[in-house]
């Protein structure tokens, strides 16, 4: 009727076990199902090309799951309605990684994150940016940054170190 299609168990005349959802969009979902709604372990594609496998609750990405993005970007971790939230790994496309706490699908808390060209930055974030104390390693100067940072910015003497901004946008 409304063009979901349902194969699976039924039980009591609802769907209620093992299923596999297909909605006229082209998203499918295949896992547990209790009173009709995801909810357990599943696999979720979306027409899109984004996937999701982990724990379901209440129709929602809940627990501890794997996100693959169209980007390329892979996420592993806690998930908290639908939401990367926890303690998580995250890879992006470019082959940049973080491993450390997030909320609400952003870096938030404390993590480390590590660079291709062999930089990292280890210490507190917050809306995916340095803030707080934190350690950044320049591979390319071979030296390092310990300090307090706000908005991905650190001043060390006449000098402003800057992780994902520009210069202009690191007020002191």
């Amino acid at each position: 009727r409304n063009g979901t299609e349902y194969d699976g168990d039924f039980r009591d005349g609802k769907l209620e076990g093992r299923g596999r959802f297909t909605v006229r969009s082209g998203n499918r979902y295949e896992g547990d199902v209790r009173n009709g709604r995801r909810h357990g372990r599943g696999n979720f594609a979306w027409a899109d090309g984004k996937r999701y496998e982990g724990d379901w609750q209440d129709n929602k990405p809940h627990g501890r799951g794997v996100f693959n993005y169209t980007s390329g970007n892979r996420y592993e971790g806690e998930v908290r309605a639908g939401k990367e939230h926890g303690h998580g790994v995250k890879v992006f496309a470019n082959g940049n990684r973080y491993e450390g706490d997030f909320k609400d699908n952003k870096i938030d808390g404390k993590g480390l994150f590590e660079w291709t060209d062999g930089s990292t930055y280890e210490g507190e974030y917050s809306d995916s940016r340095p803030n707080g104390n934190g350690i950044y390693f320049n591979s390319k100067s071979g030296k390092f940054f310990d300090g307090f940072w706000i908005n991905g910015c650190y001043k060390k003497e006449n000098s402003i170190i800057r992780i994902g901004k520009n210069k202009e946008n690191c007020d002191f």
